[in-house]
């Protein structure tokens, strides 16, 4: 039943509850509003009462708020705030002054006593180094103003270190401080205002300290400079200067002092009387600083001038005159000097007979005497030139110190003719070295060139052997017998051009080598034509145009590239051929059995020599270092027995590759296969059956490079029937 009933209330009431939450939600929120509003409040009031709620804070605030004005005010309008605080700050120095003067008095005596002392005794020093400075650096012109003036020397270096100069003028009112007009008329700024009420406050309390003894301050020392103070019961009129002003400069300053008060209360008697003037106070305090310049400017001039014009001019007559003799008869007698030198020299540099000669003058006083020492060639150069110096200088006394080097006169003869036989001579020489390197150079080509023809006809009658036609090496044998008949004609052309007197004419002989160079070529060319051989480091045709010698020079060059050319393509076509398979073999149909072989004949010593030449080499790494000593060791055994059973001569022929260049790729083939030899000496070889030859690298056999490049070996050839070892 009653949860029937509470059932019922919720349906009914449900809107009224709902409100009631809204409410109550609402309540809270407003609570806590409530809350931070009186904890925010709270923390104003905390923050208002740390700041002004007492005495004291209060003042410390007001204090901050004054000094930060201030402090603005003095950076945006400082002369406003200049002119509006400067008339309060007098009056309370003022009231200051005149309620504390007895303790100011007694708290300021000593310490100004002490400060006054030391400035004095400072400032002494400092007069008295610049006096001291000021004789020291014009002693004379000091001394000439004194006797033309009358005056010690102390007391004009006393005025030059003093020179009184008149700055500014104030006219201020006394009592207020405030400043009526400023002189010279420039613009007026705080400082001027402030300088007013400041010297008003300083004589104000000087008058009232000092008011027993009558007296009134006149003289400020500011160091470099003085304030001069006159005054009247209304105005006091300050005057800035720099030095120290004589006695009778300070007279003039109380004389316009004086003018000046009675012109300001002429000024502001009236109106009538301003009118009257045309004046008003700037003006009249220009008009005084204008007088005051111009008296101060007189009295200047009449402390410097001379104590009387008699005595000026008797002194400046007894000073000056003979000054003016000795400076004339000094330029007479240097002119005279200068004069006599100068004609002297030129006369000595117009004779030629005394150049390269060194010749010293020497001019007495007044040029009267002259001196000359040094070297003459000869007396009669000598002679020649006193003569001329005595003709030049007529006035004065010629002294002859000259000493005639001995010998000199001696005529020197003309060796020009022998220089001139010296230098063809020479030239001889050159031509005829330069023709025997020349020759020399040709000779070396045509031997290059004999050397490769010869190994060029040996490879071709080598290849013909392995020719897989007979075409072919009918072919190649033609070509080994042109080659050798080439080899014939050079040899002799050779044995021609080494003597000592050509057998025949150069032209000749470049003749000859041209078309010998021509022929090779045709040759290399029908080499290629009929075998098909390529040589990748063959050189190619030789330029007609290289070369920088004669031109028998250049043929001999041409012909031995070509010779080079020739002698690379045989080794390519001997080798190619040595390495071909034999020609396939046609099974024809079969046939009867042929009758049991014979055995095979035995190979004679020569073709088992020839078979291991031609499938045998030795290979390097680095140098004339073996790649693989052992088996090196066991081909030069096996090659030791095949010489020693066979008597016939063998060609240890070395080879490098591309790296190194040609200068040391030819001695490292030669120092190659010269190993190789003294190898096979030293395990019996007989040295009578052993060449060794370097190629360098003429015939590659492997684009390698380096250490395991095939390129780098030692080949065998079998040599030709009477070939004998080097």
């Amino acid at each position: 039943m009653s949860q029937n009933v509470a059932r019922l209330k919720e349906l009914l009431f449900e809107n009224e509850a709902q409100a009631l939450e809204d409410l109550s939600r609402r309540i809270d929120t407003l609570a806590d509003v409530d809350q931070r509003g009186r904890e925010e409040l709270r923390q104003i009031l905390h923050d208002v009462f740390e700041r002004a709620g007492s005495t004291e804070r209060l003042t410390a605030s007001v204090a901050d708020i004054l000094d930060e004005a201030l402090r603005r005010a003095e950076i945006n309008k400082h002369s406003e705030l200049s002119k509006s605080i400067a008339p309060a700050v007098v009056a309370t120095v003022r009231s200051e002054l005149r309620n504390s003067q007895d303790e100011m008095v007694e708290a300021l005596y000593p310490i100004m006593g002490r400060l006054v002392k030391a400035y004095v005794a400072s400032a002494i020093k400092d007069l008295s180094d610049q006096i001291n400075r000021r004789l020291e650096q014009n002693p004379v012109m000091l001394r000439v103003q004194s006797l033309t003036t009358g005056r010690s020397m102390s007391e004009l270096a006393l005025a030059g270190t003093q020179d009184f100069e008149l700055k500014e003028l104030y006219l201020i009112r006394r009592g207020s401080g405030e400043l009526l007009a400023h002189w010279p008329d420039s613009a007026i700024n705080g400082r001027e205002h402030v300088m007013s009420g400041v010297l008003a406050a300083v004589n104000e309390f000087a008058n009232d300290a000092f008011a027993a003894d009558q007296s009134s301050l006149r003289q400020i020392d500011l160091g470099d400079e003085q304030v001069y103070l006159r005054g009247s019961p209304l105005y006091l009129l300050a005057a800035r200067c720099s030095g120290t002003a004589a006695q009778s400069i300070e007279q003039t300053l109380d004389d316009a002092f004086l003018a000046a008060i009675e012109q300001q209360q002429d000024i502001t008697s009236g109106a009538d009387h301003l009118g009257a003037h045309g004046h008003d106070a700037a003006a009249a305090l220009a008009s005084v600083g204008a007088n005051l310049q111009a008296q101060i400017a007189d009295q200047k001039a009449q402390l410097q001038r001379p104590a009387g014009a008699g005595a000026l001019k008797t002194l400046a007559a007894i000073i000056l005159l003979p000054l003016a003799a000795w400076w004339g008869w000094t330029w007479y007698t240097d002119f005279e000097e200068s004069r006599v030198r100068a004609a002297a020299e030129k006369t000595v540099t117009a004779t030629s007979v005394m150049q390269g000669y060194p010749a010293q003058i020497d001019v007495s006083k007044r040029g009267r005497a002259l001196t000359i020492s040094g070297l003459a060639p000869s007396q009669d150069a000598k002679s020649q030139l006193l003569a001329r110096l005595a003709k030049e200088l007529p006035n004065a006394t010629v002294r002859d110190r000259l000493t005639v080097v001995p010998g000199s006169d001696i005529e020197i003869p003309d060796l020009m003719p022998e220089f001139a036989k010296v230098r063809r001579d020479v030239a001889t020489l050159n031509a005829e070295l330069a023709e025997q390197l020349t020759r020399s150079r040709i000779t070396r080509d045509i031997e290059r060139a004999e050397r490769r023809i010869g190994q060029a006809a040996i490879d071709l009658s080598r290849a013909s052997g392995f020719a897989i036609d007979r075409e072919q090496g009918d072919e190649l044998q033609k070509s080994a017998v042109t080659l050798d008949v080439a080899l014939a004609k050079l040899r002799s052309l050779r044995s021609s051009f080494g003597t000592a007197d050509l057998a025949l004419p150069a032209d000749q002989i470049a003749a000859t080598l041209a078309q010998m160079t021509a022929e090779l070529a045709a040759q290399g060319d029908q080499i290629v034509r009929s075998t098909g051989a390529e040589v990748a480091s063959a050189p190619g045709k030789p330029d007609p145009a290289a070369g920088t010698g004669s031109k028998l020079d250049q043929i001999a060059e041409r012909f031995a590239t070509e010779a080079e050319r020739v002698a690379a393509l045989s080794s390519a076509v001997s080798l190619t051929s040595a390495m071909k398979p034999p020609p396939p073999v046609v099974i024809a149909a079969p046939a009867p059995p042929p009758p049991a072989p014979l055995p095979p004949p035995e190979p004679t010593a020569r073709e088992r020599l020839e078979a291991w030449t031609h499938s045998k080499a030795i290979f390097f790494a680095n140098g004339s270092e073996y790649r693989d000593p052992a088996t090196a060791a066991r081909l030069i055994e096996e090659l030791t027995n095949l010489v020693k059973a066979s008597g016939l001569l063998v060609r240890i022929v070395g080879y490098t590759d591309f790296a190194g260049g040609q200068a040391r790729n030819g001695p490292l083939a030669l120092e190659r296969a010269e190993r190789v030899r003294q190898d096979l000496l030293a395990v019996g070889a007989p040295p009578n059956l052993l060449a060794a030859v370097g190629r360098a690298d003429l015939l590659d056999v492997s684009p390698v490079q380096g250490a395991l490049s095939p390129n780098r070996r030692v080949e065998f050839e079998i040599g030709f029937d009477g070939e004998a070892a080097p």
